[in-house]
């Protein structure tokens, strides 16, 4: 499938976490694009952000499931699990970034905290799991290899939470400060 393809099959796939089982996502590789649901509220931090959305929704993150290294995460694991399940934001990017805009503290992940690995305190990072399925939900894309279409995506939809490949000026200064609040020096 080209990336001309891609929006067509992923607005035909939508996962709501807060309605949906987890088996209803596929064991396999993908594209996802994470977004905010109609009636959800954002943290003042993204008052100044520019949205791009997709099927009349903000589009929030652009991820992949499964990597040329790693054929192990599917969409099962990677979206529903690292993201909406697991509580651990050390292991989403994507949670981790949302964490920090809700002022959620980062403690160490690993018992040798000078490993620099982070996530929430487990009350914290249960606040956040029960927000992210009230407030967010995923239109997701089968596709073997999604990483050769991961850049693009990002590219047109410009997601505000895709902090290290996004190099579109909109939104600069809002990495920047999320970026500014997962590394604090």
């Amino acid at each position: 499938m080209d990336i001309n393809g891609l929006p067509s099959q992923l607005s035909q796939n939508r996962f709501d976490p807060d309605l949906n089982s987890r088996s209803s996502l596929p064991d396999s590789a993908g594209l996802y694009l994470v977004c905010l649901k109609v009636a959800a509220t954002l943290p003042k931090l993204f008052d100044s952000v520019t949205f791009c959305e997709f099927n009349g929704s903000k589009v929030l993150y652009v991820g992949i499931a499964g990597t040329e290294k790693s054929k192990r995460k599917s969409l099962r694991e990677r979206d529903y699990g690292d993201h909406f399940e697991r509580n651990n934001a050390g292991k989403s990017t994507l949670r981790k970034s949302l964490g920090v805009i809700f002022g959620y503290k980062l403690i160490p992940r690993d018992r040798d905290p000078s490993t620099g690995k982070t996530k929430f305190a487990d009350k914290d990072e249960a606040m956040l799991s029960s927000w992210m399925k009230q407030s967010l939900f995923l239109y997701y894309a089968k596709h073997p290899t999604p990483w050769i279409h991961e850049d693009e995506l990002i590219e047109r939809l410009n997601p505000p939470l895709n902090l290290g490949r996004n190099n579109n000026s909109v939104n600069l200064e809002f990495r920047k400060k999320v970026s500014q609040l997962r590394n604090p020096k």
